[in-house]
C-alpha cells in the first residue's frame, strides 16, 4: 500500500527522534557526575576544579555539536553547534590558562554559564517558530545557566577560600538540576517518538484518548446546535404569538375607535336634529304671534250659543243660505230670487 505524503513525514520525524533522544541523556549524565564530583570534600580544590570542569565541558561540548548534527534537517540546529563551540572554547581556556587562580577560574564559569544560557535562549526561541519539540527545553536549560551565572555574580567573596567554597556549591547544583533537565527531556523526546510510531500503527492511546475527545466533542456539538435550534424555535414561536396579540389589540382597538366616532356621529345627529326642530318651533311661535297681535277683538255675537239676547231667534234670517243649490231656495216659501 502505498503511503501519503503526511505520513512519511510523520515517520521521517519519528526516525530522527528515535536516532536523537539519546544524545541529551548523555549530556544530563555527564552534568549529574559533574556535580557529584564538585561536591566531593577531598575534590574541591583548585585544581582538582579545573582539571573536572574542564573536562566535562570539553565532553558535554562533543555531545552537544553531535546533537546539532544529527538534528541538522530541523530548524534552528546550529544553536546546538553553537552551544558546543562555547563549551569546547571554555573547555580549552579552563586547561590552558597558565597560572590559573580562583579569581580567573570564577569568572570563567560566570562569563561560560551567562554565554551558554544565551545561546540556549535564542536556540528556543528559532526552535519555537518552527514547532520544534525541543524548544521548551532549551528555554529552561538557557534560563537556569543565566541564573546560576547570576547567582555566582552574586554570591562572590573576597576569600580565596570562600570563593573556592561558592564555586563548588553553586557548580554543582547548577551540574544536578541541569542534567535532570537534559534526562528528563531525553526521555520525553523518547516517549514521544514512541507515541508517533504507535499512532501509525493505530495503537496509540493518545489518539484513541483524541478520538474518544473527538466524538463526545462532536456529540456535545451536535446536542448545542439542537438546543439552538430548539430555541431559535421557542423564540420564533413566541415572538409570532406577541405578533398576533399586538394584532389582535390593534384591532380592538380600532373597532372601539370606531364605534366611538360613530357614537359620537349620532349623538351629534341627534343634537342637531334637536336644534332643527326647536329652531322650527321658535319659527312657528315667531310667525303666529304677529297675527294674534294684529287680530281686533269681536264682540260677541247675540246668536252665540248660551248668550240671552233678544236676538237669539232671528239669528237664521240674518245668515246667508248656505244651500249650495240656489234652486232649492226659489222653491222655499220665502225664498230670495234673484
Amino acid at each position: 500500500m502505498k503511503k501519503g505524503k503526511s505520513e512519511t513525514v510523520i515517520e521521517s520525524v519519528s526516525s530522527a527522534l528515535k536516532a536523537v533522544w539519546w544524545l541529551p541523556l548523555l549530556r544530563g549524565i555527564s552534568l549529574v557526575i559533574l556535580g557529584v564530583l564538585v561536591t566531593i570534600e577531598p575534590l574541591n580544590t583548585l585544581v582538582t576544579l579545573v582539571w573536572i570542569a574542564g573536562i566535562f565541558l570539553l565532553v558535554d561540548g562533543v555531545f552537544a555539536i553531535i546533537q546539532g548534527w544529527a538534528n541538522r534537517t530541523q530548524t534552528g540546529w546550529r544553536m546546538w553547534l553553537v552551544q558546543g563551540l562555547v563549551d569546547v572554547i571554555f573547555a580549552v581556556l579552563i586547561l590552558a590558562w597558565p597560572g590559573m587562580t580562583v579569581l580567573v577560574f570564577f569568572y570563567l564559569l560566570v562569563v561560560w554559564t551567562i554565554a551558554l544560557g544565551a545561546v540556549a535562549i535564542i536556540g528556543s526561541a528559532i526552535a519555537a517558530r518552527s514547532k520544534n519539540l525541543s524548544s521548551p527545553w532549551m528555554l529552561a536549560f538557557g534560563l537556569l545557566s543565566v541564573l546560576f551565572g547570576v547567582m555566582l555574580l552574586v554570591r562572590s567573596s573576597g576569600n580565596i577560600v570562600a570563593t573556592l567554597q561558592i564555586v563548588g556549591l553553586v557548580l554543582g547544583l547548577y551540574a544536578f538540576i541541569a542534567g535532570a533537565l537534559q534526562i528528563v527531556s531525553a526521555f520525553s523526546v523518547r516517549a514521544v517518538a514512541r507515541d508517533i510510531d504507535q499512532a501509525l500503527r493505530g495503537q496509540s492511546e493518545v489518539l484513541k484518548a483524541i478520538n474518544l475527545n473527538q466524538e463526545q466533542y462532536e456529540a456535545e456539538r451536535v446536542q448545542r446546535a439542537a438546543e439552538r435550534e430548539e430555541d431559535r424555535r421557542t423564540r420564533a414561536a413566541e415572538r409570532e404569538k406577541e405578533k398576533q396579540e399586538r394584532a389582535a389589540e390593534r384591532e380592538a382597538e380600532k373597532l372601539q375607535r370606531e364605534a366611538e366616532k360613530e357614537a359620537e356621529k349620532r349623538a351629534a345627529e341627534l343634537e342637531h336634529a334637536a336644534l332643527e326642530n326647536r329652531a322650527l318651533e321658535e319659527s312657528r311661535k315667531a310667525a303666529l304671534a304677529p297675527d294674534l297681535l294684529d287680530e281686533p277683538a269681536q264682540p260677541q255675537r247675540p246668536d252665540a250659543p248660551g248668550a240671552g239676547s233678544p236676538w237669539a231667534g232671528a239669528s237664521a234670517l240674518d245668515e246667508p243660505s248656505t244651500s249650495p243649490n240656489p234652486t232649492e231656495d226659489e222653491g222655499r216659501p220665502g225664498g230670495r230670487h234673484v
